[in-house]
This record gives structure tokens, C-alpha cells and sequence, in this order.
């Protein structure tokens, strides 16, 4: 076959291992999303402007004053203040179904659970604000999960992508092949869409232990249709179990896991590896981790990638870093990387340093902004002959955006129902010009969460 005949094939995308980490990158900002979410709901209860405790002794009397104190006090981290100043508020006036709820929200984030119920089952028979009433069964089910010892849980996701270069074709319109510059004659950018699908389960076990050691197992599935592109139709099985072993000094968090890659109706990728991530609080504010993993790719020749084998490998993977809360609306992370990969083809065999700076901000009535820069930095072990003779070194940027809301504020029934929209550019530079490129992407998503327990 001749350099032009190739040439004019449909390109795939040049950058596939990047593809293989969608399904793990949508669960990731799924997950993000729900907590984010979580915060900013929990938030809602603690708005205000701050509040001394100078004005407090001025007004020792103000009802509404030592509210919004209380609320300032959970602000800064400080929950057993908060629920003193609450309990004088209630020992002063009973009938403030508010100030009892928000005591009762306190309580809970002590892990004062029985005494949390007590005062919500207090509050129930009272006349209150529908929205009030609604609070008070979500946290009763709540306390009523953390009882019990075998939590389950459900997301469900539905969406949409667009890409503006979803072939990840070369920005220069040309491609070396065996060390010679030809120019496209196909497979240039192509823009397409597709429809997206995820479902994760997970069961999470209490041993009955003091210490609260649990065990826990994870099943997501994932599904991308592109409308143009078929040839990067997606499809993955991912299956972890795990555990968290917990000491006064941090969480050891050790994992066992499998994936299960289909690309364009075939099998291309199974790994299977394992985990450890340490997490640590180091104060109220700022908290810290490592993580170390270890896996098997098993990639696979198939009729669309029939140089598949070519990456077939180990790899190791050490990440590290933390997260600072800078006030109660703001959140920022900042983590580094080191990986390995050694592959059946050296030339596929590479080391990558990686950089993340990430940041949180509940904008109030449960609606978030989520946004983050990444930078990858891969050098590879050997030059692939049949592309040119040099040894490729990449250099990966990625800049997203992520806003999200509870529907709640539409219809109260869809208040479960979490909606997100992402924007987000990939620029990707290489000293080999096949792998120059760059993306635009926009992305929503509608998802649902369930808990459940026995």
C-alpha cells in the first residue's frame, strides 16, 4: 500500500490512549458534580453576612442576630459553637421551626445522630413552610441511612457532546510517514456529536468496628454513539472493590479493580490493577493525599486499530496533593503526577509528569461552578520508524469549565435531578506534527442519585 492510498484512509483518532480515558473522565466529573452539589445544598442553610461575637454581646437578646451567628460559626468550621448558641436560641424561644432544623442540620454534621433525629421528629408535627418540611424528610432518611450498616447507592446519567475535532486531526492538515510530510488528502477535523450514557452502582459495608473500617464495590457502565465518527463509538465496564481502613493519623484506602474497553463494537482495551491512596486532614481547612497504582493494559488488535498489541503493558501511576478550603464558598486543589507505561512496542513506552490545579464555588440554591487546568508533559522512550526517526515529546493543556444545578428550582419534585453544562479546549502540542491538535468541547449532562440501606 502506498503512503498516499494510506494517507486517504478515514483517520482514527491519532491520540487514542486519550480516548480510552473518557469513561473514567465523565465519572469523574459526575462524581465531582454530586459532591459539589451536596456542598452547595448544605450551604444554602448557612448564607448570610458574618457576624461577631462583639455584635452578639451588644445585642445578647437579638433572636435573629444569634441566627446569623450560628450560621457565621459553621461558616468557619466551628459546628460545636454553632450548636451551643442554637441550643440558647431554642432554651429562649421552642416554637422556631428554623432555628430547631438548623440545630438538627448541626447535630448531624457532629455525627450526634440520634439526638439530629430527635429534634427533627420534634419539628414534624409543627406548621412550617413546605420547603422546611421537605428538609426535614430528606435529613430523617439520612440519619436513617448512616444508621445502617450496607449503604447503596445509584447514578444515572444522560447527555450530550460536541466536538469540534473529534478525529483529533493534525492541526498542520499533514502527517509524517516514514519521515516524510504529506498532506491530507482525508481525514481532516471533523466535528460531530454524540449521545452519551452512564450508570454507576456501589455498596458500601461498616465491619462494626469502632473505628468505622469499611468495604465497599463499585459497577459503572458507559456508552458514547458518535453520529459521524463511528469508528470511536465507546463502550466500557468497570468493576472496584475496595475498602477504608481508618486511623486518627488518616484513611488508607486500598482497591482492586478491572475495566473492559470496547471501541467501534470491538474489544480493544481490558486492565486489570490495583490501588492505595492515603488521605489525611491536616486542619479545618487543609487536607492531603497520596495515591499509588498499578495496572495491566491488555490492549488488543482489532479491525479498526490492528496495531493495538503495540500498547499492550504495565504501567505505575503516583499522584499526591491537597486541597485548601479558602472561605465556605470556595474550594481550590492543586495535585501532581508521575507515570510509567512499558509497552510491547518501545516506542509506545513513555514517562509523564502531569499538573492539576482545581477550583470550587458554591454560587447558593444548590448551584456550583466547577473549573480546572491540567498540563501533561510525556516523553517516550524510542522514535516510531514509521513515522519519522525523532523520539515524540507532547505537551497536553486542557482548560474546562463546569456549572451545575439541582431542577428543583423549576419543578420541587426534580430537586434530585442534578443538570450540568461543560465547556472545554484541549490543545495538545508535540514535536511530531501528527500529534499537534487541538478541541473545542461542549457537554451537558442530566443526572439522578439514589441512596438507599439495610
Amino acid at each position: 500500500m502506498t503512503i498516499l492510498s494510506i494517507l486517504a484512509l478515514p483517520v482514527l483518532a491519532q491520540d487514542l490512549p486519550k480516548e480510552v480515558t473518557r469513561p473514567g473522565d465523565a465519572l469523574k466529573n459526575a462524581d465531582s458534580a454530586a459532591r459539589a452539589a451536596e456542598a452547595a445544598r448544605q450551604r444554602s442553610l448557612e448564607s448570610g453576612a458574618d457576624i461577631t461575637y462583639e455584635r452578639i454581646l451588644e445585642n445578647p437578646d437579638d433572636i435573629e442576630l444569634n441566627y446569623r451567628y450560628a450560621q457565621s460559626q459553621v461558616r468557619k468550621g466551628d459546628l460545636r459553637g454553632a450548636a451551643a448558641t442554637l441550643e440558647r436560641i431554642l432554651m429562649v424561644d421552642p416554637a422556631l421551626p428554623k432555628v430547631r432544623l438548623f440545630y438538627a442540620v448541626v447535630l448531624y454534621r457532629l455525627d450526634s445522630l440520634p439526638e439530629a433525629r430527635k429534634e427533627l421528629l420534634a419539628l414534624k408535627g409543627q406548621r412550617m413552610p413546605e420547603s422546611l418540611r421537605s428538609e426535614i424528610e430528606d435529613y430523617l432518611a439520612r440519619i436513617d441511612r448512616r444508621t445502617k450498616r450496607t449503604l447503596l447507592s445509584a447514578l444515572l446519567g444522560i447527555g450530550y457532546e460536541y466536538d469540534v475535532n473529534r478525529n483529533a486531526a493534525p492541526a498542520s492538515n499533514s502527517r509524517l510517514f516514514g519521515g516524510n510530510e504529506v498532506t491530507l488528502a482525508s481525514g481532516r477535523r471533523v466535528a460531530d456529536h454524540s449521545a452519551m450514557f452512564l450508570a454507576k452502582l456501589g455498596a458500601e459495608r461498616d465491619l462494626g468496628l469502632q473505628a468505622g473500617h469499611t468495604l465497599n464495590t463499585d459497577f459503572t457502565y458507559y456508552r458514547s454513539e458518535q453520529s459521524i465518527v463511528d469508528n470511536l463509538d465507546l463502550q466500557a465496564y468497570s468493576l472496584s472493590l475496595g475498602g477504608v481502613y481508618k486511623h486518627r493519623l488518616g484513611n488508607l484506602s486500598p482497591t482492586l479493580f478491572v475495566d473492559h474497553v470496547r471501541l467501534a463494537q470491538e474489544t480493544y482495551l481490558r486492565t486489570r490493577g490495583l490501588g492505595l491512596r492515603y488521605d489525611r486532614p491536616i486542619t479545618s481547612r487543609l487536607s492531603a493525599f497520596a495515591e499509588l497504582k498499578n495496572g495491566f493494559q491488555d490492549f488488543l488488535n482489532t479491525s479498526i486499530v490492528p496495531t493495538g498489541r503495540d500498547r499492550r503493558g504495565a504501567y505505575w501511576d503516583l499522584g499526591y496533593g491537597g486541597a485548601y478550603v479558602l472561605n465556605p464558598t470556595h474550594r481550590l486543589s492543586l495535585s501532581m503526577g508521575h507515570e510509567r507505561k512499558d509497552s510491547e512496542a518501545d516506542f509506545q513506552d513513555y514517562y509523564r509528569h502531569r499538573w492539576d490545579l482545581s477550583h470550587a464555588w458554591l454560587l447558593g440554591q444548590g448551584r456550583f461552578l466547577l473549573s480546572s487546568v491540567n498540563y501533561n508533559w510525556d516523553r517516550y522512550d524510542a522514535a516510531d520508524q514509521s513515522v519519522c526517526s525523532v523520539k515524540r515529546v507532547d505537551h497536553a493543556y486542557r482548560l474546562s469549565g463546569t456549572f451545575g444545578t439541582p431542577l428543583g428550582f423549576i419543578y420541587k419534585p426534580l430537586k434530585d435531578l442534578l443538570w450540568t453544562f461543560t465547556y472545554e479546549y484541549l490543545k495538545s502540542r508535540s514535536n511530531i506534527v501528527n500529534y499537534a491538535y487541538s478541541n473545542n468541547r461542549i457537554s451537558t449532562m442530566l443526572t439522578y442519585q439514589w441512596g438507599g440501606a439495610f
